[in-house]
């Protein structure tokens, strides 16, 4: 494999028949799992902005806050109108990123990492060494952990496309420039033997937790 062999992250995928960028935002952490939700004004605001910055592909779900998500969404395409109903792609999943800076410990209750093994004893000090270790690939690449995870996930394939969530503007174009981000092949294979299910501590949920999933069930 060379460099020409890894597909270029800003390229446009294909997504449930649809055209979309590589690069959609997810929905979950404006009203569900975590903590720190922005009020349901500054939420709808930040849907209308990065829809405004050209963004293509919302991703949501009932789960979301009962349903609070989707009507965070409709409320932001309502006011943004009916051309922008028609462009943006309404879908469902999303993802996790551990913030080193704010230990679980130190978050709310109701924050749902606190019942996910990731981040708790003794996963949590393996992974946040992990994700210093990612941060210095960024470094070394010049971008951010964010942008580089994005990168990382576009590089996957043309089927691909990232859904990062996020509640801040800043963060947000942190993950949107990750499609700028251009991987080598080289670059892709440090990352793949630097990160995955082997030098990842813990599972992702906990029992009770994966026993509600039926989205993420190995094939028969």
């Amino acid at each position: 494999m060379t460099a020409s062999d890894v597909l270029d992250p800003s390229s446009p995928r294909r997504l449930a028949g649809r055209t979309v960028r590589p690069v959609g935002l997810g929905c979950m952490n404006l009203v569900h799992g975590y903590s720190g939700f922005p009020s349901e004004a500054e939420a709808e605001d930040l849907l209308v902005r990065v829809v405004e910055d050209g963004t293509d592909h919302l991703d949501t779900a009932t789960l979301y806050g009962g349903g609070r998500s989707e009507e965070l969404v409709g409320r932001a395409l309502r006011r943004l109108g009916p051309a922008a109903r028609e462009r943006v792609l309404l879908a469902s999943k999303g993802g996790l990123t551990p913030d080193p800076d704010r230990p679980v410990d130190g978050r709310p209750e109701e924050d749902m990492r606190h019942r996910m093994p990731r981040f708790q004893e003794p996963a949590w000090p393996s992974n946040l060494a992990l994700r210093e270790r990612l941060a210095e690939e960024a470094r070394r690449l010049g971008t951010t952990t964010a942008s580089l995870a994005v990168a990382w996930v576009l590089a996957r394939g043309e089927d691909v496309v990232a859904i990062p969530g996020t509640t801040s503007w800043d963060h947000w174009t942190e993950d949107r420039d990750g499609q700028t981000v251009r991987l080598t092949a080289d670059d892709v294979a440090r990352l793949d033997a630097l990160v995955n299910h082997a030098t990842v501590a813990g599972s992702r949920y906990n029992d009770a937790q994966q026993a509600s999933v039926d989205t993420e069930s190995s094939p028969s």
